[in-house]
């Protein structure tokens, strides 16, 4: 049985990605076209080919805990990217001041070495 968060994972296609196995297969080549269109790197695949994969599947509780763990990993890494992308905005802000600054005279720069 698949934990149906964890066979977004093993097709490699993201966290928002979720594939029905409880459908009607003649409608789940339609799905899989809503797929297909939203995640590239399913771009092709059709419903045959799922007979194709040998995939390894552990418990439904390791594929929980496998989950957890990803799912904590790219929480933290999300949180990362968002302080970068603070810091990059308050630099970028502190560029703006400085250079509206130098501009207006309030600091000097003539004695300004050059790197």
């Amino acid at each position: 049985m698949i934990y149906m968060k964890y066979l977004p994972y093993i097709l490699n296609c993201g966290t928002r990605c979720y594939v029905r196995l409880d459908i009607n297969p003649k409608l789940m080549n339609n799905e899989m076209a809503k797929i297909r269109i939203s995640v590239p790197s399913l771009e092709g695949l059709n419903f045959a080919d799922f007979g194709c994969f040998n995939v390894f599947v552990p418990t439904k509780e390791e594929q929980k805990v496998i989950v957890d763990f990803l799912e904590r990993k790219i929480s933290e890494i999300d949180g990362l990217i968002q302080k970068i992308e603070s810091a990059i905005a308050k630099l970028r802000e502190y560029r703006s001041s400085l250079i509206t600054a130098a501009v207006t005279g309030k600091i000097d720069v003539r004695g300004a070495v050059k790197c």
